[in-house]
């Protein structure tokens, strides 16, 4: 039998529950690319109203082409993490099946080629989705005002060939991620198979956190010299550096968590943390980030209009930091619902054999909102503190700016726990299966 035959029977086989990874999946894809066409899409637009050989002093269209490589480059942050996230959807039981294809007698070679094709079938149907979710939005983003007047469809429309592009690189990743998902499944099948844990996360995230945060303080005063380039490289760079210590803190908050409790909801949200925090800080990554650019977006709150070129100027940046974080809102709630399902899938052997054992139901559920809401309450303390950082060179804070950062602080946290209660019937379904 050839590999792609078998991968196929597989997928027709299906049932329901281990359809629904696949369905998350391509949902994830399509945000994402949707995503990621309308910030390529403003920055084109911006682009266009440069006209040739134009003053970038007087000329207030070079001011905002800057600010929309901001945005963009801010933006790109939590939507490639939420494409990652798509790639690496349920890598447990996937993995596990693959595992015991290996078992079987299945080469090396066609349990890589099967990754690989579910990989890349669910990137291309979620990136084709994606332009689809893309074009809807173009009508009401060439509403929007810009300098005192809206684009228009044509300028935002990124053509068919950069479209497909996007789509490409969309593919390419969920590839690579396949991949090097696989890794411990070609190496040691009994080793996924019997669910042995992850090794324990390096401290060197630390340091290369402090690195870049030292990074983006000497830049900010413009020793390094390089313009608004070098500022917008280490932001981008300041905001990235979150996703690399942000699992290292999980470790260690679950092992703080799990040596306090006092209650088994507590025990078994704490050793669930420690067990995998990689995946505990996937469930409130893109929350975390979405407060580090509520608080770049705060500051605009106390920016005002100009005058002589720049006439919109404040109303504009106020306008376009409430689209990115719009988007980037979007993105994370994405990112919320398909990491909080997807783990109760990977963990519902983990819930049957509980409810087994005569663990009451309250119990499970107590313990799982514990083991979401205690990472995300870490995670805004650690992107809050960063954001505080960021935000300290900048010398703008005020109370408008204040008022203005919690209140998408707030709407963030509840994005994650709507998240969490769309995913709270899987629960009951895998509790059911006992």
């Amino acid at each position: 039998m050839t590999t792609v035959r078998l991968w196929w029977l597989l997928r027709r086989h299906e049932s329901a529950t281990t359809r629904l990874p696949g369905l998350l999946a391509v949902t994830a894809f399509a945000v994402a690319t949707g995503s990621l066409l309308v910030a390529l899409g403003g920055v084109l637009a911006f682009r266009a109203r440069v006209a040739p050989g134009a003053d970038p002093v007087h000329d207030p269209a070079y001011l905002y082409v800057v600010l929309a490589y901001i945005a963009a480059g801010l933006m790109a942050v939590p939507i490639l993490t939420l494409g990652g996230l798509a790639a690496r959807l349920t890598v447990a039981r996937r993995n596990a099946r693959l595992a015991n294809l290996r078992l079987a007698g299945a080469t090396s070679g066609q349990t890589l080629a099967m990754t690989l094709l579910e990989s890349a079938s669910q990137a291309l149907l979620g990136g084709v989705a994606g332009i689809g979710l893309y074009a809807a939005s173009l009508p009401l983003l060439a509403r929007i005002p810009f300098d005192g007047k809206p684009f228009g469809v044509a300028p935002l429309w990124v053509g068919w060939g950069l479209a497909l592009l996007v789509v490409l690189g969309v593919v390419a990743l969920a590839v690579v991620s396949g991949a090097v998902s696989l890794a411990a499944v070609v190496v040691t099948p009994l080793g996924v198979s019997a669910r042995t844990t992850p090794a324990k996360l390096s401290a060197l995230r630390l340091l290369v956190f402090v690195v870049v945060l030292i990074g983006w303080v000497v830049a900010s005063r413009g020793v390094f010299g390089g313009g608004i380039a070098v500022v917008i490289g280490f932001l981008v760079a300041m905001v990235a550096a979150i996703n690399v210590i942000g699992p290292w803190v999980m470790m260690l908050f679950g092992r703080a968590v799990a040596a306090t409790a006092s209650t088994p909801e507590r025990l078994l949200a704490g050793r669930r943390i420690v067990d995998d925090p990689r995946s505990a800080w996937r469930a409130s990554s893109t929350m975390g980030l979405t407060v580090m650019l509520a608080a770049l977006a705060a500051v605009t709150s106390v920016i005002p209009d100009g005058a002589g070129d720049y006439p919109y100027v404040g109303t504009d940046m106020r306008m376009g930091a409430l689209i990115t974080l719009a988007i980037v809102g979007l993105v994370a709630a994405t990112s919320a619902g398909v990491v909080h399902a997807s783990r109760v899938i990977d963990q519902r052997l983990g819930y049957r054999a509980l409810a087994l054992a005569g663990c009451p139901p309250e119990t499970l559920h107590r313990a799982r909102l514990l083991e979401v809401v205690a990472p995300l309450l870490a995670t805004f303390v650690l992107a809050g503190g960063v954001a505080s950082l960021i935000l300290l060179p900048i010398s703008m804070m005020g109370l408008q700016v204040l008022v203005y950062f919690f209140g998408a602080v707030v709407a963030t946290a509840f994005l994650s726990v709507l998240g969490l209660w769309a995913s709270r019937p899987l629960v009951t379904r895998a509790m059911a299966l006992a």
